[in-house]
């Protein structure tokens, strides 16, 4: 036996061959099918362009070389396809497209992608890091619409709530028609998970961060009354006690250490014509005579001159 070489049978090379072949010649033929769909994706007949979208759509991540083509159709396309566009980039870049997002989809086409996301953050930790990108998208009308399903969400979820108060980091914003300011508020209010999270957000070094929580914060302590009028619940004794205890004396004290102004603008912007203007004036009063450190005393000045 030694001396003989051992032999494989014909019919076991065949099948390996062939599976060999088959296996090469599969990446081979998508390849050439995605070529022959870019191509037909510049063609002007607009029929044309929208059946390459749908055949591309078709392959899925397989035609991940139409990537780049697909979303410069959905940036700049001449025959109404930017909808049609945006659905075939989400099929052949699922854990991308979100960073390419901008206006262009449209309205609808970007409601319905954020909407089935949300539908699917609970259980799916795919779906809801798609949406935390896209609270962090450039785009102004990106991150809005995003926002808005994720405020959706069960306001007892506190990575629901982490990435909203990390989502207001962009710019400030110092009214309530921003869906995180209104998430943040309902989720402050009916329940008990966002409160201390907001707290910590008032020591934030991103002062967007800071002063959408002090908005929410303020207005929870402020229109507490205003807000069980209109939702028809009464908060207990002891979550009153917690505004009124920790709550507002937390809000206060980030005042007088926080030393950056737009800080204490939108402080004084949140207190200035709601309930607690009057307790925020005669509290700083009393902080300003109290106050042995210069520096914090001139800070709580500073801010007690903004609610006149």
């Amino acid at each position: 036996m030694s001396g003989r070489r051992a032999t494989v049978p014909r019919a076991a090379w065949l099948a390996v061959c062939g599976a060999l072949l088959v296996a090469s010649a599969a990446p081979a033929a998508n390849w050439l099918e995605v070529r022959l769909l870019l191509h037909r994706l510049a063609d002007p007949d607009c029929g044309v362009r929208r059946r390459a979208l749908s055949d591309l759509y078709s392959l899925g991540p397989k035609a991940a070389a139409a990537i780049e083509p697909v979303a410069q159709t959905v940036k700049n396309d001449g025959c109404g396809l930017r909808e049609d566009a945006f659905g075939t980039l989400a099929a052949v870049d699922p854990d991308g497209f979100i960073d390419r997002l901008d206006r262009n989809p449209g309205i609808m086409a970007l409601t319905s992608v954020f909407a089935g996301l949300a539908g699917r953050a609970q259980r799916d930790p795919k779906a809801f890091a798609a949406l935390e990108r896209a609270l962090r998208n450039p785009d102004f009308f990106v991150r809005l619409y995003a926002a808005k399903e994720v405020s959706v969400l069960d306001p007892e979820n506190e990575a629901s709530i982490k990435v909203l108060i990390s989502s207001l980091g962009r710019e400030i914003h110092d009214d309530f028609s921003w869906p995180p300011i209104r998430y943040l508020l309902r989720a402050a209010f009916f329940g008990r998970a966002a409160r201390p999270l907001l707290l910590r957000a008032l020591e934030s070094h991103d002062v967007s961060i800071k002063a959408g929580a002090v908005w929410v914060l303020v207005f929870l302590v402020a229109e507490r009354r205003s807000i069980e009028r209109e939702t028809g619940v009464a908060l207990s004794a002891r979550d009153q006690s917690i505004l009124d205890a920790e709550i507002w004396p937390a809000i206060l004290e980030r005042i007088r250490a926080d030393p950056d102004p737009r800080f204490h603008d939108a402080f004084a912007e949140a207190v200035r014509g709601s309930d607690s203007q009057e307790r925020a004036k005669r509290d700083l009063s009393r902080m300003i005579k109290n106050e042995e450190d210069k520096k914090a005393a001139e800070r709580l000045q500073s801010t007690f001159n903004l609610l006149w």
